[in-house]
């Protein structure tokens, strides 16, 4: 079977935005669609935390595997999967020279 015959079903990906409040001048965080229907693969993980460059370790619950692409980073994004919400916590390239994008997830509850 071929690496896209892995990828099973579909994810979104969101950007975080700030945007000011008219009445109050306020800055507001807001998440907006950067990517629908991404072809994807979310599985479960088994290691149960992640250690970031930082020497903070973080709850890793899920691993999305999706083709190729070096346009998202860890602290402006997200993905979102029907009512599920997943912070990133880290991005690598697998399978050799842009193969796919492997992405350690926290689903947020």
């Amino acid at each position: 079977m071929s690496y896209e015959g892995l990828l099973n079903t579909n994810c979104n990906i969101q950007k975080q935005t700030r945007t000011q409040n008219a009445t109050t001048g306020q800055w507001i965080e807001v998440w907006t669609s950067y990517a629908n229907k991404v072809v994807c693969r979310l599985d479960m993980m088994t290691r149960g935390e992640e250690r970031k460059e930082d020497d903070v370790f973080l709850r890793a619950t899920h691993l999305l595997f999706i083709k190729y692409r070096t346009d998202i980073n860890w602290w402006e994004y997200r993905i979102t999967k029907g009512a599920r919400t997943f912070n990133i916590l880290r991005i690598a390239q697998g399978g050799g020279t842009n193969h796919h994008t492997e992405i350690i997830l926290e689903e947020i509850k």
